[in-house]
């Protein structure tokens, strides 16, 4: 494993071998597609891809309806499998274990950054799995307060104040 420093782990970014998991995306228009050929698909710039092995965790986020759902598991590594899937607009596909009937998600609020396709760490897949299933928030309270502090540049002073989070 990479030796990286402590603040690029905490912020979701992945360095050398830490890519535990992976980040696909997809739309209103492209979920059904997903769901029937049981197979997430990338354009040719996903970062990291050849790290896809059968087994690896993966987590879907439909940027149409905001919800980020999964776990899934890979079948396969990444490779260009169907080539009439979405039209062959996404090349880099991975097959999927199987959709389970009602899986679980959560839909993240407006104006969220960072749920993009592509590696993830071992830090991030967890928090992630947390959100999906309730037990945290996306952010926690001092990120929320940045977030806040730095679009309104007029309420400085309350982002100062300790409140718990509005979960």
């Amino acid at each position: 494993g990479g030796m990286g420093g402590g603040r690029s782990q905490s912020r979701g970014r992945v360095q050398g071998g830490d890519v535990e998991g992976f980040m696909f995306t997809c739309s209103d228009k492209t979920l059904s597609e997903c769901r029937e050929r049981c197979l997430f698909g990338a354009p040719l710039s996903l970062r990291r891809w050849e790290h896809i092995r059968p087994g690896t965790d993966m987590l879907l986020y439909n940027v149409t309806s905001k919800r980020l759902s999964g776990p899934f598991t890979a079948a396969s590594t990444c490779a260009h499998w169907d080539p009439d899937a979405w039209g062959g607009a996404y090349p880099r596909q991975v097959k999927i274990v199987h959709w389970p009937p009602n899986e679980a998600g959560v839909t993240v609020p407006r104006g969220t950054r960072g749920l993009h396709a592509g590696p993830l760490n071992g830090a991030s897949i967890s928090r992630l799995h947390q959100v999906i299933y309730g037990a945290a928030p996306l952010f926690t309270a001092e990120e929320v307060g940045v977030k806040r502090s730095r679009s309104r540049g007029r309420s400085r002073s309350r982002s100062r104040s300790r409140g718990g989070s509005a979960a």
